[in-house]
């Protein structure tokens, strides 16, 4: 993160002197255009300030998906759909979470982020669906992974989505707002199983 800059960067092979030979940027978005930031494992010095407006160019694209709103969208780590003999891993995705369904979005084009790019009706596009209604509980593995099954009765298929947050604070935002959004659709309390 510069003053005027924050990147996204990749790392694709080990650390060396040059940086250029380990690591590329993916998107660069102006500080004027960031929602949040969040500093793992470095908490800001107390003479700092972190001052930002939410952007409607970086927020536009996620308020509504399937003409809903959508009430969180987190970037997960990685995620798993297991159903029956089927199985699909995929590395960086996003989570959106609306008030009747939740959404993996897999194919991560962040391009709607960057300045360049004039169409800025770009959404992410959804890789799996499921409707609240099909939530039959929600396993906890860690602080990070989660297991949330659902079961669709009319198909009479179950399905299983393998969650990792990338912190334990953002597991925990996402749970309490799928928590509370099945809580107003079953009206009866909402609670994790551990494993």
């Amino acid at each position: 993160m510069s003053n005027c800059n924050c990147f996204l960067m990749e790392s694709f092979a080990l650390p060396q002197d040059d940086v250029a030979k380990w690591l590329r940027q993916v998107v660069r978005v102006s500080v004027s255009r960031l929602k949040a930031v969040e500093l793992r494992h470095h908490p800001l010095p107390e003479q700092c300030k972190l001052n930002y407006k939410p952007s409607t160019t970086l927020s536009n694209p996620l308020q509504t998906i399937a003409s809903e709103p959508v009430k969180m969208c987190s970037l997960l780590r990685s995620s798993q759909w297991i159903r029956e003999q089927e199985k699909k891993n995929f590395e960086h995705c996003l989570l959106l979470i609306t008030e009747s369904h939740l959404y993996i979005s897999a194919n991560l084009k962040l391009s709607w982020l960057s300045n360049k790019i004039q169409d800025k009706s770009t959404q992410p596009e959804l890789t799996l669906r499921q409707p609240m209604s099909n939530l039959v509980d929600v396993e906890r593995i860690t602080d990070k992974k989660y297991v949330i099954n659902f079961s669709d009765e009319t198909q009479n298929k179950c399905e299983m989505w393998q969650l990792l947050f990338e912190t334990h604070n953002n597991s925990t935002c996402c749970l309490n707002v799928i928590g509370k959004t099945w809580e107003q659709l079953f009206g009866v309390p909402f609670s994790l199983s551990k494993t």
